[in-house]
């Protein structure tokens, strides 16, 4: 085996272990299965905030008949960004734009009950942009 290859192994190995002493299980597998984490060309809707922490996140959404058929997000923040990103994705898709629209802060806590107290505001920062995008569609299609 190649000395880089295990360098690679090591390293993602350490990286695992500290995400799941500092954040717990559950978002360290959400951090190991990430889903929607890329930019969508051409979305139907976009929506981009930045919070008080820093963090920029946007939001990119697809619609057909009413409905979230693809999204994804990108985000320059921290691992509880990341994870709160996915998370309220994977909640929004395949949703109505009203029922996306309820989905708030603590419902991907709810998905996530060990991220710390002090990075809780991230969930509701990419809440914020995902009704953002919601809006943002609203405006392009009135």
């Amino acid at each position: 085996m190649d000395n880089n290859y295990e360098f690679a192994q090591g390293l993602t190995y350490e990286m695992d272990k500290r995400i799941e002493e500092a954040y717990g299980k559950d978002v360290a597998y959400v951090w190991n299965n990430l889903k929607f984490f890329n930019t969508l060309p051409k979305g139907d809707g976009e929506g981009i905030i930045t919070g008080d922490c820093g963090d920029t996140v946007e939001i990119f959404i697809k619609v057909k008949d009413n409905i979230i058929e693809d999204i994804s997000y990108w985000t320059d923040g921290c691992i509880a960004t990341i994870v709160c990103g996915c998370v309220a994705c994977g909640l929004a898709l395949g949703k109505t734009l009203e029922e996306a629209e309820c989905i708030s802060g603590e419902d991907v806590l709810k998905q996530l009950p060990s991220i710390p107290d002090s990075h809780k505001h991230c969930a509701h920062l990419v809440c914020s942009a995902l009704h953002e995008a919601i809006g943002d569609f609203y405006k392009k299609n009135r």
